[in-house]
Protein backbone atom coordinates (compact mmCIF):
# COMPACT_ATOMS: atom_id res chain seq x y z
CA UNK A 1 0.00 0.00 0.00
CA UNK A 2 0.77 3.39 -0.61
CA UNK A 3 3.13 4.97 1.54
CA UNK A 4 4.93 8.64 2.00
CA UNK A 5 8.42 8.15 2.97
CA UNK A 6 8.87 4.69 1.75
CA UNK A 7 6.54 4.50 -1.88
CA UNK A 8 5.47 1.29 -0.96
CA UNK A 9 5.29 -1.10 2.34
CA UNK A 10 3.60 -4.53 2.81
CA UNK A 11 -0.56 -4.84 4.01
CA UNK A 12 -1.96 -7.94 4.38
CA UNK A 13 -5.73 -8.95 2.98
CA UNK A 14 -7.03 -12.03 4.82
CA UNK A 15 -10.28 -14.03 3.90
CA UNK A 16 -10.51 -15.62 7.45
CA UNK A 17 -12.31 -19.36 7.46
CA UNK A 18 -16.00 -19.53 8.28
CA UNK A 19 -16.48 -19.16 11.81
CA UNK A 20 -12.56 -17.76 12.26
CA UNK A 21 -11.41 -14.66 13.67
CA UNK A 22 -8.36 -12.58 12.58
CA UNK A 23 -6.09 -10.42 15.51
CA UNK A 24 -5.07 -7.20 13.43
CA UNK A 25 -2.33 -7.38 15.64
CA UNK A 26 -1.10 -11.02 15.89
CA UNK A 27 -0.36 -11.20 12.29
CA UNK A 28 2.44 -8.98 11.79
CA UNK A 29 3.89 -10.29 14.90
CA UNK A 30 3.80 -13.88 13.36
CA UNK A 31 4.95 -12.62 9.86
CA UNK A 32 7.86 -11.14 11.89
CA UNK A 33 8.86 -14.67 13.56
CA UNK A 34 8.99 -16.10 9.99
CA UNK A 35 9.84 -13.32 7.14
CA UNK A 36 12.39 -10.51 6.64
CA UNK A 37 11.60 -7.73 8.75
CA UNK A 38 10.89 -5.62 5.21
CA UNK A 39 8.59 -8.03 3.78
CA UNK A 40 6.19 -8.23 6.82
CA UNK A 41 2.82 -6.31 6.40
CA UNK A 42 2.28 -2.89 8.58
CA UNK A 43 -1.77 -3.36 8.08
CA UNK A 44 -3.99 -5.64 8.20
CA UNK A 45 -7.44 -5.81 6.41
CA UNK A 46 -9.98 -9.06 6.73
CA UNK A 47 -11.80 -9.03 3.50
CA UNK A 48 -14.88 -11.52 2.96
CA UNK A 49 -13.30 -13.00 0.23
CA UNK A 50 -10.25 -12.78 -2.39
CA UNK A 51 -10.17 -12.06 -5.75
CA UNK A 52 -9.11 -15.62 -7.98
CA UNK A 53 -9.04 -16.55 -11.48
CA UNK A 54 -10.86 -19.09 -13.03
CA UNK A 55 -8.10 -21.52 -12.24
CA UNK A 56 -8.15 -20.95 -8.49
CA UNK A 57 -5.14 -18.38 -8.18
CA UNK A 58 -5.41 -15.25 -6.19
CA UNK A 59 -5.35 -11.91 -8.39
CA UNK A 60 -2.99 -9.92 -6.65
CA UNK A 61 -3.58 -6.50 -8.90
CA UNK A 62 -7.90 -6.96 -7.84
CA UNK A 63 -6.62 -5.88 -4.23
CA UNK A 64 -5.12 -2.91 -5.42
CA UNK A 65 -7.37 -0.38 -6.93
CA UNK A 66 -8.36 1.03 -3.47
CA UNK A 67 -5.05 2.27 -2.77
CA UNK A 68 -3.84 3.32 -6.21
CA UNK A 69 -6.07 6.29 -5.58
CA UNK A 70 -4.43 6.96 -2.21
CA UNK A 71 -0.73 6.53 -3.62
CA UNK A 72 -1.35 8.97 -6.70
CA UNK A 73 -2.87 12.07 -4.42
CA UNK A 74 -0.06 11.24 -2.20
CA UNK A 75 2.83 10.58 -4.72
CA UNK A 76 1.66 13.90 -6.63
CA UNK A 77 2.14 15.93 -3.43
CA UNK A 78 5.74 14.59 -2.41
CA UNK A 79 6.75 15.14 -6.33
CA UNK A 80 5.57 18.98 -6.16
CA UNK A 81 7.56 19.23 -2.69
CA UNK A 82 10.44 17.36 -4.60
CA UNK A 83 10.15 19.99 -7.27
CA UNK A 84 9.92 22.96 -4.91
CA UNK A 85 12.80 22.17 -3.22
CA UNK A 86 15.89 23.98 -2.60
CA UNK A 87 17.75 20.60 -3.38
CA UNK A 88 19.93 20.38 -6.89
CA UNK A 89 19.03 17.16 -8.77
CA UNK A 90 15.49 16.59 -7.32
CA UNK A 91 13.13 14.80 -9.89
CA UNK A 92 10.90 17.54 -11.11
CA UNK A 93 7.60 16.19 -11.77
CA UNK A 94 6.16 13.87 -14.98
CA UNK A 95 3.20 14.95 -15.55
CA UNK A 96 2.56 12.31 -18.89
CA UNK A 97 3.41 9.38 -20.98
CA UNK A 98 4.34 11.76 -23.75
CA UNK A 99 6.78 13.48 -20.69
CA UNK A 100 8.40 9.38 -20.64
CA UNK A 101 8.51 9.61 -24.28
CA UNK A 102 10.63 12.48 -24.63
CA UNK A 103 13.20 11.27 -22.13
CA UNK A 104 13.79 8.05 -24.27
CA UNK A 105 14.61 9.93 -27.58
CA UNK A 106 16.58 12.46 -25.30
CA UNK A 107 18.76 9.71 -24.89
CA UNK A 108 18.47 8.07 -28.10
CA UNK A 109 16.55 5.13 -27.03
CA UNK A 110 13.42 3.83 -29.31
CA UNK A 111 9.93 4.56 -27.57
CA UNK A 112 8.36 1.25 -27.11
CA UNK A 113 5.84 -0.07 -24.02
CA UNK A 114 7.72 -1.59 -21.72
CA UNK A 115 10.61 0.93 -21.89
CA UNK A 116 7.47 3.36 -21.05
CA UNK A 117 6.14 1.21 -18.48
CA UNK A 118 9.17 0.43 -16.42
CA UNK A 119 10.71 4.03 -16.38
CA UNK A 120 7.14 4.78 -15.39
CA UNK A 121 7.60 2.51 -12.24
CA UNK A 122 10.55 3.48 -11.54
CA UNK A 123 9.66 7.38 -11.43
CA UNK A 124 6.53 6.32 -9.61
CA UNK A 125 8.55 3.56 -6.83
CA UNK A 126 11.69 4.72 -6.33
CA UNK A 127 14.63 2.91 -4.23
CA UNK A 128 12.17 -0.42 -6.13
CA UNK A 129 13.77 -3.71 -6.56
CA UNK A 130 13.33 -5.91 -10.11
CA UNK A 131 11.08 -7.88 -8.63
CA UNK A 132 8.81 -4.40 -7.39
CA UNK A 133 9.00 -3.11 -11.01
CA UNK A 134 7.86 -6.04 -12.76
CA UNK A 135 4.97 -6.03 -10.66
CA UNK A 136 3.73 -2.73 -11.50
CA UNK A 137 4.61 -3.55 -14.81
CA UNK A 138 2.71 -6.19 -15.35
CA UNK A 139 -0.14 -4.01 -14.04
CA UNK A 140 0.04 -2.03 -16.85
CA UNK A 141 0.99 -4.12 -19.81
CA UNK A 142 -0.15 -7.52 -18.37
CA UNK A 143 1.96 -10.40 -18.91
CA UNK A 144 6.11 -9.18 -19.68
CA UNK A 145 8.66 -11.68 -19.22
CA UNK A 146 11.32 -10.61 -16.35
CA UNK A 147 14.13 -11.11 -19.13
CA UNK A 148 12.27 -8.45 -21.03
CA UNK A 149 12.22 -5.94 -17.48
CA UNK A 150 15.95 -6.68 -17.01
CA UNK A 151 16.78 -6.01 -20.76
CA UNK A 152 15.23 -2.25 -20.11
CA UNK A 153 16.46 -1.70 -16.73
CA UNK A 154 19.67 -2.60 -17.93
CA UNK A 155 19.16 0.03 -21.25
CA UNK A 156 18.02 2.29 -18.98
CA UNK A 157 21.07 2.64 -16.51
CA UNK A 158 23.31 2.39 -19.37
CA UNK A 159 22.02 5.57 -20.95
CA UNK A 160 21.56 7.22 -17.56
CA UNK A 161 17.84 7.76 -17.36
CA UNK A 162 17.77 5.51 -13.97
CA UNK A 163 20.30 4.85 -11.09
CA UNK A 164 21.04 1.13 -10.00
CA UNK A 165 22.22 1.29 -6.46
CA UNK A 166 22.90 -1.95 -4.41
CA UNK A 167 23.54 -1.58 -0.68
CA UNK A 168 25.63 -4.33 1.00
CA UNK A 169 22.80 -7.59 1.33
CA UNK A 170 20.22 -6.18 -0.76
CA UNK A 171 19.56 -7.19 -3.91
CA UNK A 172 19.94 -3.97 -6.88
CA UNK A 173 17.43 -1.21 -6.18
CA UNK A 174 16.69 1.64 -9.20
CA UNK A 175 15.95 5.25 -8.78
CA UNK A 176 15.27 7.99 -10.96
CA UNK A 177 16.95 11.09 -9.14
CA UNK A 178 20.85 11.35 -11.09
CA UNK A 179 22.93 13.36 -12.02
CA UNK A 180 23.67 15.23 -8.58
CA UNK A 181 26.01 12.42 -6.88
CA UNK A 182 23.75 11.97 -3.95
CA UNK A 183 23.73 8.98 -1.03
CA UNK A 184 21.62 6.85 0.84
CA UNK A 185 20.64 5.93 4.07
CA UNK A 186 19.27 2.44 4.99
CA UNK A 187 17.40 1.17 7.53
CA UNK A 188 19.43 -2.06 9.08
CA UNK A 189 16.13 -3.30 10.29
CA UNK A 190 13.24 -3.27 7.52
CA UNK A 191 15.67 -1.98 5.00
CA UNK A 192 13.84 1.29 4.01
CA UNK A 193 16.15 3.53 1.56
CA UNK A 194 16.17 7.61 1.67
CA UNK A 195 18.25 9.90 -0.30
CA UNK A 196 20.75 11.94 1.20
CA UNK A 197 21.88 15.01 -0.28
CA UNK A 198 26.18 15.66 -0.39
CA UNK A 199 26.97 16.26 3.24
CA UNK A 200 28.77 19.82 2.74
CA UNK A 201 28.43 21.84 -1.18
CA UNK A 202 27.48 20.21 -4.65
CA UNK A 203 29.88 17.03 -4.76
CA UNK A 204 32.99 17.77 -2.27
CA UNK A 205 33.30 13.54 -2.10
CA UNK A 206 34.68 13.79 -5.97
CA UNK A 207 37.72 15.35 -4.07
CA UNK A 208 39.60 12.11 -2.86
CA UNK A 209 42.55 13.25 -0.79
CA UNK A 210 44.72 10.42 -2.85
CA UNK A 211 42.85 9.89 -6.78
CA UNK A 212 45.95 7.49 -7.41
CA UNK A 213 45.66 9.48 -11.38
CA UNK A 214 41.93 8.07 -11.61
CA UNK A 215 39.65 10.83 -13.05
CA UNK A 216 36.57 10.70 -10.70
CA UNK A 217 33.19 10.83 -11.67
CA UNK A 218 31.10 9.31 -9.29
CA UNK A 219 31.49 8.71 -5.35
CA UNK A 220 29.06 5.95 -3.14
CA UNK A 221 28.20 7.15 0.55
CA UNK A 222 26.10 4.97 2.38
CA UNK A 223 24.81 5.82 5.25
CA UNK A 224 23.18 2.63 7.75
CA UNK A 225 21.32 3.06 11.34
CA UNK A 226 17.74 2.23 11.73
CA UNK A 227 14.68 4.68 10.27
CA UNK A 228 12.43 6.47 12.59
CA UNK A 229 9.56 3.74 12.82
CA UNK A 230 11.93 1.07 13.60
CA UNK A 231 13.87 2.76 16.39
CA UNK A 232 10.84 3.67 18.12
CA UNK A 233 9.48 0.81 18.11
CA UNK A 234 12.68 -1.71 18.24
CA UNK A 235 13.97 -2.36 22.03
CA UNK A 236 17.44 -2.75 21.01
CA UNK A 237 17.77 0.97 19.96
CA UNK A 238 21.10 2.20 18.85
CA UNK A 239 23.79 3.77 20.94
CA UNK A 240 25.59 5.56 18.47
CA UNK A 241 25.11 8.78 16.59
Amino acid sequence: MPDDRRGEVPKACVAPSPGARIDPEDLPVHARAHRASFTCPTTVDALSGLPRSPTGKIVEKDLRPPFQVMWRRSHTETRRNLTDSRKAGRLAAVSNASDYEGMLRGASLRVTRPRLAVLQAVHSHQHADTESIIRVVREDLGEVSHQAVYDVLRALHSSGLVRRIQPTGSVARYEARVGDNHHHVVCRSCGAIADVDCAVGSAPCLTASDDSGFVIDEAEVVYWGRCPDCSSTDPERMSRV
